[in-house]
């Protein structure tokens, strides 16, 4: 398995392979998205962006990964741990002070990887952009060594 920054081809066959809603969530401007290759096929990307905390934080980064997914085939080989580490990694080297990601309480193998992987989880109910209906779920977090 290669890992790979993407870049617009990469975007366009993630758009293809995964669907237009997945590839809204790819940032390359304010961010970046890497992805691990099998060959020539995508198995699986996770995409960051980069902000500021408001308030008395103004100058620390944190990064929010917008996306992780792992095609069904490829699942369960350490993909998505991988592009964690990567995106932990990378995150560092860019001056964030701190991880973060949401996912809902249905992705339950997700919320058991954050787990694993030392992120905290905090309950937090939020409403989905798409059905403007709200949507149970955690937010997951890992201060950056």
């Amino acid at each position: 398995m290669k890992f790979v920054f993407a870049d617009n081809l990469i975007a366009r066959r993630i758009k293809l392979e995964f669907g237009s809603e997945m590839a809204s969530y790819l940032n390359f401007e304010n961010g970046f998205t890497l992805t691990a290759m099998d060959g020539e096929k995508i198995a699986g990307f996770i995409s960051a962006s980069f902000k500021k905390l408001p308030y008395n934080f103004e100058n620390i980064l944190e990064s929010f990964i917008d996306v992780i997914e792992v095609k069904k085939e490829y699942r369960r080989r350490g993909i998505a741990k991988k592009l964690l580490k990567l995106c932990e990694e990378e995150s560092k080297k860019r001056g964030a002070y701190q991880i973060r990601a949401w996912s809902s309480e249905d992705k339950k193998e997700a919320i058991a990887m954050w787990k694993k992987l030392g992120f905290f989880l905090r309950s937090q109910e939020i409403t989905s952009a798409v059905t403007k209906k709200p949507v149970k779920g955690y937010f997951v977090g890992k201060v950056l060594d």
